[in-house]
């Protein structure tokens, strides 16, 4: 069976592009032998040296704005190299699609309810949801990565998901674990978050100001200190960062006593994986998917509760057996999100779909 994924996100540590990187590891790893992988990638792309494999083959082409490389490199791709299946991984799909079973992954549908932030994510959302209407009328097979994602798909577009919870493996987190941490006299709060409004990231800096913990600093990676946000609450204890490299990513999960992560809303909710694969204590929301990914590994409050959320924030670095209680049920969660799980579910997918 010749698979091909668009890799064109692969050099992203963040966001779509680490689904993507978590995604081909799991294939790298455990896809059974009659898979043959080709991953689609930009030429010039860096790989990172997990990824290099003989179970892998990437194809690299010349590199175009995305809507013209999905719209017509990857069925170019897909009729040249005669692939039998076509993942394609950021939710959206191309508009012809001949000669090859398409699968898409639809991570949320945020985008249907706001543009973004500037032209760039204004047009990418438009360019998003004129493919959903494409998705909608011609329906390829649909995975997502949280029941909430797949509620939502199915009451927005009428579509069935199969749901499939990304794991968080090619980072090194694993590494981070460390009992000399409930020790250090200064307390590392990190907050994964964002200008976006759904990020919630403005309520949780005024919750550590309530929260007034002695020798504490909070981390908000994925804000710049240029950031309006970021210009109006900087001040000694609160670090702008913006995004960091995933050396950086594991030393701050290393030094970090919390894992802060309140979205409003998300498809799924990575970081509260991360927080679990590293042994940090994670705070996050009350509602799905972050209430979903957690279970019960997790200390959740109301999002919209300033006041609720620097409560969390003050026991779980107070209470010693509840934030151990939390780190050893996060360690348990991962017995059901990792790469062999994912990718066992893909390969269902794919069977059936050259089956059907």
């Amino acid at each position: 069976m010749r698979i091909l994924i668009d890799g064109f996100l692969i050099g992203k540590p963040r966001g779509l592009g680490r689904y993507v990187r978590e995604l081909i590891n799991a294939l790298k790893l455990h896809a059974p032998d009659d898979f043959e992988i080709i991953v689609a990638i930009p030429r010039g792309t860096e790989l990172p040296d997990f990824l290099k494999s003989e179970k892998i083959i990437y194809r690299e082409f010349t590199r175009f704005p995305y809507p013209i490389w999905e719209q017509f490199v990857i069925p170019y791709l897909v009729f040249n190299l005669k692939a039998d299946i076509c993942h394609c991984p950021y939710n959206t799909i191309p508009f012809f699609r001949m000669s090859a079973k398409y699968v898409v992954t639809i991570h949320d549908l945020i985008f249907q309810d706001s543009l973004g932030q500037g032209w760039y994510q204004n047009f990418g959302n438009l360019y998003r949801r004129l493919m959903l209407k494409s998705i909608e009328h011609r329906p390829p097979v649909v995975v997502t990565v949280s029941n909430e994602s797949a509620s939502v798909i199915q009451r927005s577009i009428g579509l069935n998901s199969h749901v499939m919870y990304t794991p968080t493996e090619t980072v090194g987190l694993d590494h981070c674990q460390s009992s000399e941490k409930i020790n250090k006299a200064e307390k590392l709060l990190l907050h994964i978050g964002g200008t976006a409004a759904h990020k919630n990231t403005v309520r949780v800096i005024q919750a550590f100001k309530l929260a007034n913990i002695t020798g504490s600093k909070l981390v908000v990676l994925g804000m710049d200190v240029s950031s309006e946000i970021a210009q109006q609450y900087v001040a000694s204890d609160t670090i702008f960062p913006g995004w960091v490299e995933d050396e950086q990513i594991v030393d701050l999960f290393s030094e970090a006593d919390i894992l802060i992560f309140p979205s409003l809303v998300e498809g799924y909710g990575l970081p509260i994986i991360e927080g679990f694969t590293a042994g940090v204590p994670v705070l996050t929301s009350d509602r799905p998917p972050m209430s979903e990914i957690a279970g019960d590994a997790a200390y959740l409050i109301n999002p919209e509760s300033v006041e609720e959320m620097a409560a969390g924030m003050r026991l779980l670095l107070s209470d010693k057996q509840l934030a151990f209680d939390m780190v050893s049920k996060g360690t348990e969660r991962l017995s059901i999100i990792n790469s062999r799980a994912i990718c066992h579910d893909l390969s269902r997918v794919y069977r059936n779909m050259m089956s059907a």
